[in-house]
């Protein structure tokens, strides 16, 4: 949780403030040499529901990656591809959303 901290904190204080174009026209030397971040990313940032899917995008991922690690070892046998095979299939029975389980399984 904390990186979200951290890269909100990160749009806020970097997001181009709402100047009309007279003020743009206006201002000082000094605020061209400010470095602001894209208004669309910034959005993106600070939306709490894009977070929540980051979240569950990498409760679906991790196992994956942690099965792959293993599986991509030199060491590697034939049982340990039976045994991701099987976990995975547990994985997916137990997955909060059954559709995208049953999905996953078929």
């Amino acid at each position: 949780m904390e990186i979200i901290a951290i890269l909100s904190n990160l749009a806020i204080r970097h997001e181009r403030s709402q100047s009309t174009p007279a003020e743009a026209s206006t201002s000082t030397s000094n605020n061209t040499n400010k470095i602001y971040l894209n208004k669309d990313i910034c959005k993106i940032l600070l939306d709490n529901d894009w977070w929540n899917t980051i979240e569950s995008l990498q409760e679906v991922l991790l196992p994956y990656c942690g099965v792959l690690n293993k599986l991509q070892s030199d060491k590697a046998r034939l049982f340990e591809l039976l045994h991701a095979l099987g976990y995975f299939i547990q994985f997916w029975n137990q997955f909060p959303n059954i559709e995208l389980g049953e999905k996953m399984i078929e």
